[in-house]
């Protein structure tokens, strides 16, 4: 009698044992953040997906494809290891694209492997990604380049970099923060400094993102009187503008991403 009893026991342990299993998988999910509920049910349906097609013998999605939507989802979940997987995914997507894509779509791959990485902090694998692409880089690309560049010592390639946004577009005020940067880092803070005052006096007088990127620069180079001047005219100009960030550091230390799955 006593050994039935002991099987009830056991009985009703495990199912208060599965219920505050499933009880905990519920708060995680409940109080986790949606944007990784919605790349984990990304993930499960970009699988499924990739499975069906190939049962059904459907182009699309081809596998390429199927790794690149995986690496898209594993960033959003914003883990370091999933990140590292991610990497790993676009691998997978460039080693299995196919001969005949244009040579567009495939440097499009290497950038947003590029992206990744940087994300992940490899910056040197994200330099030479972004060299493989260099066709279809933009201006926020050229920007990360060089900032890359920069860090590197790469000074003579970097402002090549920041000459080509210059060129591109000088209403930009990108172009001058990057120049600026670069000569900075070279140790020649004061051409640094006339950058951003040809820039200012020059070109574009009431740009409030400007006077805070010099008194930045101001800042770091012990001119406190100029720093303060510099950020007063800037929330006069914009009250709400950010007085802490600085493009260029901005450029290369990603805090997310916004690659879009295909």
């Amino acid at each position: 009698m006593a050994s039935v009893l002991d099987k009830e026991v056991i009985k009703d342990d495990k199912k208060f044992l599965y219920f505050l299993i499933a009880l905990l998988i519920v708060n995680i999910w409940f109080f986790s953040s949606l944007t990784k509920h919605l790349a984990e049910i990304g993930i499960i349906y970009n699988n499924i997906r990739y499975r069906y097609a190939q049962l059904t013998h459907q182009k699309y999605p081809e596998e390429y494809e199927f790794h690149r939507n995986n690496a898209v989802y594993l960033v959003r979940l914003n883990n370091k290891i999933r990140t590292k997987h991610a990497v790993l995914e676009m691998d997978k997507s460039i080693a299995t694209a196919p001969d005949y894509l244009p040579q567009y779509v495939v440097q499009n791959l290497y950038k947003d492997r590029a992206y990744i990485k940087l994300f992940a902090g490899d910056k040197k694998g994200a330099l030479d990604d972004f060299i493989l692409s260099s066709d279809i880089l933009s201006t926020e690309d050229n920007i990360k380049v060089a900032a890359i560049l920069t860090e590197q010592g790469a000074f003579g390639v970097a402002r090549k970099y920041c000459q080509d946004v210059l060129k591109a577009d000088d209403s930009l005020i990108a172009g001058y923060v990057c120049m600026s940067h670069v000569y900075e880092q070279m140790g020649k803070p004061k051409s640094a400094l006339k950058i951003y005052n040809y820039a200012i006096d020059e070109k574009y007088p009431n740009n409030a993102k400007l006077y805070v990127e010099r008194a930045l620069l101001k800042q770091r180079i012990n001119d406190y009187d100029g720093y303060e001047k510099d950020i007063e005219k800037a929330k006069k100009i914009s009250p709400n503008v950010d007085i802490k960030k600085s493009l260029m550091s901005d450029a290369i230390n990603l805090t997310k991403l916004d690659l879009q799955v295909q």
